[in-house]
This record gives structure tokens, C-alpha cells and sequence, in this order.
């Protein structure tokens, strides 16, 4: 007898094998690793000054990519919980400003989801 694919004696039982799950890639936002920044002054640099946890950032911080739309992003060490966002030690600053997470655009003194 020819049953589901595989032949076997009549009266025989064909125990059917289990078949494996398709494996899938584990699923999480890219923008989670990183912090954002919408450069509302139109800096013509953007740096990111991080602080708190195990480590800090010398002045005046890291490189902010732009990303374009005049957003920056930086990816910065989990454990930290402050920034100060700067045009490169031009003069022009924000105050210290708490950390919300990952993944989150700070935009004229809000921090949101960033939402590409």
C-alpha cells in the first residue's frame, strides 16, 4: 500500500516522522542598539556625551551618523543613563538629559519610539 509518500506492507503500520519547523532568524528592531537625535538647530556636527553606569565618554562624546531627515543615530553602551547632545564643543548644547531607553529619537525635549 502507498501511504502519504511511503510504501509498506498491507497491514503494516507506518508510524509517520515527524517533520522539523522551519527555523526562523530571531526577530528584533535594528534601532533597538541605537539613540537618536533630530538636530533641530541645524548643527553642521552632531556628538553624543554619555555618562552613568560603567563608563563615560570624553567630551565632547561620539560621533552621531546622520541618517538623513536631520536625524542622527549613535550607538552608545547599554548601562549608560545620561547625554548631552553638542555640535562638537561649538558652543551649542542641550542640558543633561536622562536616557529612555533604546531605540528612541530625542526631538526639542521629548523622547519617543523612533520609527524610521
Amino acid at each position: 500500500i502507498y501511504d502519504n509518500g511511503t510504501w509498506s506492507n498491507y497491514g503494516e503500520v507506518v508510524t509517520p516522522q515527524p517533520t522539523q519547523a522551519p527555523t526562523q532568524s530571531p526577530s528584533y528592531d535594528s534601532n533597538d542598539k541605537y539613540i537618536y537625535y533630530k538636530n533641530t538647530g541645524n548643527w553642521n556636527e552632531v556628538k553624543v556625551h554619555y555618562w552613568g553606569g560603567s563608563s563615560e565618554s570624553s567630551w565632547p562624546g561620539l560621533h552621531m551618523e546622520p541618517i538623513g531627515n536631520n536625524v542622527y543615530r549613535c550607538e552608545i553602551p547599554s548601562d549608560a543613563t545620561m547625554v548631552v547632545f553638542n555640535n562638537n564643543n561649538q558652543g551649542q548644547q542641550t542640558s543633561d538629559i536622562r536616557l529612555e531607553g533604546r531605540g528612541k529619537i530625542y526631538d526639542n525635549g521629548t523622547w519617543a519610539a523612533y520609527n524610521g
